[in-house]
């Protein structure tokens, strides 16, 4: 009995059509191997071709190989060819020359090329036909060589390369394809095979691993487990709560989401940690819930699990390769069947591993020791230890410090922990200069741990968000420069290189050039009195003038003389301007030249007359004291101030007050500028005190008004005001306006503005008037204790009168050394509960006690403790002597003494 199977075999077929002979129920046989070796000439025109797939065979066209060297093309029927070379007439045709070849087009249109046939291997033989592919291919056998309809893709050799194409179903049309990612092999018969394009035109078969593979044409992906994948349709709206799924959001960008996270997959490698899942049941990518964590790796398009016994640290789903991003957890996946074990990363100075950015202590416990790292993170870790750190750090181990006390402070005695805000440490509005750039900033010494030896000695430091440490000025050139506007003098210290910054409190007019360098300490310097004589005119294109007044600068506009008988003109921009002007007329009035001399033309009101009319020549000398020069336009006067050396002639820029006999009536006038304009002040009632802008004398800066007359007085350290609602502040040896506040609140100390001047004392609004404020915590060693305001641990007293406030001094000019105080007014004689004050009369230093039955201590300077104490009984006081018999502790601020008696 004859039994009819199904055959299950797929690939090329040649069929024997014998339906005209006795066969009935089957009229196709299927031809076999070794009947392709023997001369078929005789059946050959009832041959067909078949290609064989998913169960089914469809009659294609081709070509079959015989009887060594023979050839038949079938157009669904076949016949015999007697081609035996290639040419333009023979394109897409296969001949036999040394071995079956295939004519195809050349390079060129008019050109062919012929591609040989190998026995052994599977031959894809494209035909190139303008922008289409005809694809035929071959099996091992290579006996017959078919039309390739099935569609899909295929990786093939074209022009020497590989290049996938992408061929349509039913058709031998194909074309180049320029998608990424992985795509199924149409012509292979493992299931776990594909081809990988990671970039147009590089492309390459892979075996997959478990996992997903996704491609840039975002319509599917694989699912790939056991080697076999299957083709998932992707999703193109969001699933929430799922495990892991993945669909296309918004155009072309591929998503993945996990429970309700979800990140984008694209070109960029990724490290996802999964959580919610049951590691030992699972077999990634098929996943069951549990309270595991897995890590997903994606890379090119691919989606597999992660596993390494090394551990890796993970960072908003980028991998941190040497742990250094403080947002990063370690993960430990030892297994694909086991959870993960997740650590948060920590900084260790000593493996140089881990989020080392900022300041550590090597001995956290210990930090007097000093040894104290900065570390930064950015490709690999590296630590410094800072060989004696001074200034202000934020420790950045979080392991150990808590949050309220994380900062540090380092002098050249040691380290302590303290509790600070950095950016609050240095709000010192009288002696914080900024260096415009960088958050460089240039500070008194003497008002914090930068401090060495001298109180006139400043120091550059850097503000940052960790750290307010001091910027080395060894590099910096000496000399003097101005630098924020204002005038500092850096100058070598000692033999070793070591460099002093030293604030100068200058006033004039002074010419700064422009100096190309990268320290910012060295850009403005000055030019000296002996250097404008060999100044060329290229250099004062670089150079502005500036009117200074007590070491600040504001850039101005006027006159510099240089070669000893040149004169230009100095605007905004610098002193390019070449003056030709020789001689003085009203009209030139304002003008600085040079005849014999450097000459102003100073113009005069009505009434003032001279030879040039109201104007006159006035020449320009060097000596003691700058010119001042009133010059008059347009009903009002013009300041001009040269310098002491007679080379610089400038606008005053500066708003104050003058005295000056400009009438010319032998009588001093109170003279009022401002914007440069200058008017009589005409204070028919002037009374306070004025700051005096024409004195040079630092020791004489103030004018004082009352209703007599108009005197300089000294300068005492103070704040002073008068009656046309200007304030000057005086401190060491020099005076200056001093700023109102914009308001008055709990850490403001000052004069502010409420319908007249009042001084302003942590929140509370005083009058001017017979007063005391007493000041707790603050420094008392100082010659500029008022009114700068340094931390401490001391009192002093102000005294207040209608237009001043000055320290008081117990024995500045009164009869009585003490005073007692009841509510900031001055009563005698003390009483029980009022407060008594002795001042020193340098330090300013002020000891303090209520009447008591009690002891206490009076100190007059720091260290100094006298052997009298003094006992407080029923309102009176008696000093008595120390008897050392025991000892008591008693705290003054933050002092600790120890008193026998």
């Amino acid at each position: 009995m004859k039994v009819i199977e199904k055959v299950k075999s797929e690939g090329f077929k040649a069929f024997n059509d014998k339906s005209n002979e006795s066969y009935k129920l089957i009229s196709n046989v299927l031809m076999k191997d070794e009947e392709f070796k023997k001369d078929i000439s005789n059946i050959i025109d009832n041959v067909k071709i078949f290609d064989c797939y998913d169960e089914k065979c469809t009659n294609i066209k081709g070509f079959i190989l015989y009887n060594e060297n023979k050839i038949a093309k079938c157009n669904y029927n076949c016949k015999t060819t007697s081609i035996t070379s290639c040419n333009n007439n023979f394109l897409d045709n296969i001949y036999y020359s040394s071995g079956y070849k295939y004519c195809t087009r050349g390079s060129t249109s008019s050109s062919t090329s012929s591609i040989s046939i190998n026995n052994g291997s599977i031959n894809y033989i494209p035909y190139s036909n303008g922008n289409n592919i005809i694809m035929y291919n071959s099996y091992e056998k290579y006996n017959i060589i078919g039309e390739f309809i099935r569609g899909g893709y295929l990786l093939v050799d074209i022009n020497s390369s590989k290049n996938m194409i992408e061929c349509f179903k039913g058709s031998s049309s194909c074309i180049k394809s320029s998608s990424e990612g992985y795509f199924l092999d149409a012509l292979s018969s493992q299931k776990n095979l594909l081809i990988f394009c990671k970039s147009k035109g590089i492309c390459s078969t892979i075996t997959t691993k478990n996992g997903y593979y996704f491609n840039n044409d975002f319509e599917y992906y694989f699912k790939c487990i056991s080697n076999s994948c299957s083709k998932e349709i992707l999703q193109t709206i969001y699933k929430s709560n799922t495990l892991l799924s993945f669909y296309q959001k918004d155009y072309n960008v591929l998503t993945a989401t996990f429970k309700n996270n979800e990140t984008n997959l694209g070109k960029d490698k990724k490290y996802i940690p999964l959580n919610y899942i049951n590691a030992h049941n699972s077999n990634f990518p098929e996943i069951t819930s549990g309270s595991d964590t897995i890590v997903l790796y994606y890379e090119n398009y691919s989606l597999t699990q992660y596993a390494n016994k090394e551990g890796i640290c993970i960072s908003s789903f980028i991998y941190d390769p040497n742990c250094i991003d403080k947002n990063s957890n370690q993960y430990l996946c030892e297994s694909i069947n086991e959870s993960c074990k997740i650590s948060k990363v920590k900084c260790d100075i000593q493996s140089l591993k881990g989020p080392c950015n900022g300041f550590y202590l090597d001995d956290i416990d210990h930090p007097e020791k000093k040894l104290l790292y900065e570390c930064t993170s950015k490709k690999n870790v590296t630590c410094n230890k800072i060989s004696d750190p001074i200034g202000y750090y934020t420790i950045s181990d979080k392991n150990f410090i808590s949050n309220e006390k994380n900062n540090i402070i380092c002098d050249k005695n040691g380290c302590k922990f303290d509790v600070f805000d950095l950016k609050w440490k240095f709000i010192l509005p009288l002696n914080t200069f900024n260096i415009n750039e960088n958050n460089y900033y240039i500070v008194n010494a003497k008002n914090s741990v930068f401090y060495q030896e001298k109180i006139d000695e400043y120091k550059v430091i850097i503000l940052k968000m960790d750290s307010i440490i001091e910027y080395d000025i060894s590099k910096a050139k000496t000399g003097i420069y101005l630098i924020s506007n204002y005038m500092f003098l850096i100058a070598e210290k000692d033999s070793n290189n070591k460099k002093v910054l030293v604030r100068l409190y200058t006033t004039g007019i002074n010419a700064f050039e422009s100096i190309n360098t990268t320290n910012a300490l060295n850009k403005l310097s000055l030019i000296k009195y002996n250097e404008f004589s060999t100044l060329s005119s290229t250099s004062l294109k670089n150079i502005k003038i500036y009117d200074c007044r007590n070491g600040y600068c504001q850039q101005t506009v006027g006159y510099i003389k240089y070669q000893d008988n040149k004169v230009n003109k100095c605007d905004s921009d610098d002193c390019s301007s070449t003056i030709t002007e020789t001689s003085c007329s009203y009209y030139q009035t304002g003008i600085a030249y040079y005849n014999l001399g450097f000459k102003f033309c100073l113009g005069y009101p009505n009434g003032i007359s001279y030879s040039s009319g109201n104007a006159k020549a006035v020449s320009v000398k060097p000596g003691s004291n700058s010119n001042y020069l009133f010059n008059y336009i347009s009903k009002t006067y013009m300041l001009f101030i040269s310098d002491k050396g007679a080379n610089l002639i400038g606008l005053s820029s500066f708003d104050g007050y003058y005295l000056s006999d400009m009438d010319k009536d032998s009588n001093a006038d109170l003279i009022k500028c401002e914007t440069s304009k200058c008017y009589d002040a005409n204070l028919k009632s002037a009374y306070g005190y004025f700051l005096n802008l024409a004195s040079e004398n630092l020791k004489n800066n103030i004018i004082y008004c009352d209703e007599t007359e108009y005197k300089i007085t000294e300068r005492v350290h103070g704040i002073f005001i008068n009656n046309d609602d200007t304030a000057s502040i005086c401190k060491s040896s020099h005076c200056n306006y001093h700023p109102l506040l914009d308001n008055c609140d709990k850490s403001s100390f000052g004069l502010t503005y409420d319908n007249k001047i009042k001084f302003c004392n942590s929140g509370k609004l005083i009058d001017f008037g017979k007063n005391y404020i007493k000041l707790n915590n603050v420094q008392a060693f100082s010659d500029d204790i008022f009114p700068d305001i340094v931390q401490g641990n001391f009192t002093i007293l102000l005294e207040m009168d209608e237009y001043s406030i000055k320290p008081y001094r117990s024995d500045d000019g009164k009869k009585d050394k003490e005073i007692c105080l009841d509510h900031f007014n001055e009563i005698a004689p003390c009483s029980d509960g009022m407060e008594k004050f002795k001042c020193s009369d340098t330090a300013f230093l002020c000891g303090n006690s209520k009447s008591c039955n009690s002891y206490y201590l009076y100190q007059e300077r720091n260290s100094i403790i006298h052997e009298y104490n003094y006992e407080c009984s029923k309102g009176s006081i008696s000093k008595i002597k120390f008897n050392k018999i025991k000892y008591f502790i008693l705290i003054f601020g933050s002092i600790l003494f120890e008193i026998y008696f």
